[in-house]
């Protein structure tokens, strides 16, 4: 077999980033149906289907899901191909920006994107601060961050990047065991493990639906942001988490344990500096492209 729609691939890598082709369609400037089209026309040739279609969105089949990780693979060595030619002619002046943020964030959502930020722009280097609490920002020499917070703006000139209802999190086991006993029966022997507001996320949740909040002693401690998703399926407590675990949620290694969420949360970027530098506001505005086109 000879694979003739090798054009159709870059369609495809949006598509599997964004799992929406109505978001794919916006960056590639085509029509959602174009895009459609493009994606039908792959599976036809490999006789297999890339995205299952559900009520709630897409999500990539096994086959489609070995077949990003090959693109993003052929991608990742050919922008550094082009980094490298283009870097061989036009030596960069190098400017840094330093962004601090959640691992949890960093990895799942930042990294995949990440590279068209750097192709753009060779000259700027980039410094990613791991932070596990916004108290890390204090004292912290970065030029901007990216908190999460449980209700609304965490201060004045925050920007809204990603906005997102985080719900109480389990494993399938604790989910049943929480639907036979009743959430506020089971909480009594199975943690709640705090995140980046500690236990303020969980106050403001327990204060949503009208339960009352008794603050315990924590049993396990995980500052790190992807130690803590792990720490949940394995059945180490309950976690508040959204929709950038939904990966797991799909595969059924997490399940949302209510239907209430916090309505509010989100991830903002909050500048370090009271002034940014040219390069700062550079990213700053590549970030914020992101969320400009409507949904």
């Amino acid at each position: 077999m000879r694979f003739t729609c090798y054009d159709a691939l870059p369609i495809f890598n949006k598509v599997a980033e964004e799992l929406s082709f109505q978001n794919a369609a916006q960056r590639c400037h085509l029509s959602k149906g174009a895009v459609s089209y493009q994606i039908k026309k792959i599976e036809s040739e490999l006789g297999t289907e890339l995205f299952e279609r559900r009520r709630r969105g897409i999500v990539l089949t096994p086959a489609g899901q070995t077949l990003w990780d090959s693109v993003r693979l052929a991608y990742g060595e050919l922008d550094r191909t082009l980094l490298a030619l283009h870097n061989s002619a036009h030596p960069p002046v190098a400017s840094s920006v330093a962004i601090a943020m959640h691992t949890y964030f960093s990895s799942r959502w930042l990294s995949p994107r990440l590279t068209g930020f750097m192709v753009d722009n060779p000259e700027i280097a980039l410094r990613i601060e791991p932070m596990n609490v916004t108290t890390d920002l204090e004292g912290c020499d970065v030029d901007l961050a990216i908190v999460w917070s449980f209700d609304g703006p965490p201060m004045p000139d925050a920007k809204l990047i990603y906005a997102s209802k985080s719900y109480p999190t389990a494993s399938p086991e604790i989910a049943r065991a929480i639907e036979e006993e009743g959430f506020d029966t089971a909480r009594q022997r199975i943690p709640l493990l705090f995140d980046s507001s500690g236990d303020q996320g969980w106050r403001h949740w327990f204060k949503l639906t009208g339960r009352h909040y008794r603050p315990s002693q924590p049993k396990l401690e995980l500052p790190d942001t992807n130690s803590r998703v792990q720490a949940v399926i394995d059945g180490q407590g309950i976690a508040l988490w959204d929709d950038l675990v939904r990966k797991e949620i799909d595969e059924r290694l997490l399940c949302f344990v209510s239907d209430q969420g916090l309505p509010n949360s989100g991830f903002y970027l909050v500048p370090g500096k009271d002034r940014l530098s040219r390069v700062a506001l550079r990213f700053e505005k590549w970030l914020l492209s992101y969320f400009d086109a409507p949904s």
